[in-house]
């Protein structure tokens, strides 16, 4: 893709969970990660998206802002920041016409490489997999290094943050990594609001099973124990929770 057209998988509009209000989330294809409980595996491929340009779906956002009321705009994956030019325009374009903007990332890109679509966006919703580097790679496949560099810079930036943690039964849910993770980000002033989802292994057809490398990871539900037992760590270290 050519810096100024960007491969789209879905347009949500309306949507009320990717951000503050009313939002259009527009869901790019492709991510560099190879996590088991990813909850939407036919994204992970650079191929196959629709092409847009930044100015055409701001057409399509223009369309549906009179019903957004105080929300806006949030660019989901994927990974967003793997397409970090399109996904710059695109944010400056919505600025530029008084639109909020988000962008709801896993940090796995490079600074040096996003850094600018960072500054474009007024949100940044923060997918943290692990704040072990070794937990990290072997959930994901890669390092959480450039995820908490993207931490640290919104930090010192003052750019505002909203974790985002999926609990994953006998993976993400231990009490002592809770603990271990929300001690860790205590000492966040950006973080404004931290969110917990729990996994369920996607409903997928057959063929887009066959099309995938791996099956997405067989889990049994969170209990309703162990999502009040995380919220609960968390409250304890003053973390706001959504």
């Amino acid at each position: 893709m050519t810096a100024n057209i960007g491969s789209i998988h879905f347009i949500n509009h309306l949507d009320a969970r990717n951000g503050p209000g009313a939002r259009t989330t527009i869901q790019l294809q492709g991510c560099p990660l190879r996590c088991p409980y990813c909850i939407a595996p036919a994204v992970r491929s650079t191929q196959g998206g629709m092409e847009r340009s930044p100015a055409s779906l701001l057409r399509d956002i223009l369309q549906y802002q009179t019903l957004m009321g105080a929300g806006g705009v949030t660019l989901s994956g994927g990974e967003p920041l793997l397409q970090s030019d399109f996904c710059a325009e695109l944010l400056s374009l919505c600025r530029e016409n008084g639109i909020h903007t988000a962008i709801k990332t896993t940090g796995c890109i490079p600074l040096e490489t996003c850094g600018k679509t960072v500054d474009a966006a007024d949100l940044i919703l923060l997918e943290l997999k692990s704040i072990d580097p070794g937990l990290s790679r072997e959930l994901t496949g890669e390092s959480n290094e450039n995820t908490l560099s993207l931490l640290d810079y919104c930090q010192k930036a003052g750019k505002p943050v909203w974790i985002r943690y999926t609990l994953v039964a006998s993976v993400t849910t231990d009490p002592r990594q809770l603990e271990d993770t929300a001690v860790f980000l205590q000492n966040y002033s950006c973080i404004e609001r931290v969110e917990f989802f729990t996994y369920r292994r996607p409903h997928l057809t057959d063929w887009e099973e066959r099309k995938l490398e791996f099956s997405p990871l067989e889990a049994p539900a969170v209990s309703s124990q162990q999502l009040r037992q995380a919220r609960e760590i968390f409250s304890y270290h003053q973390l706001p929770l959504g």
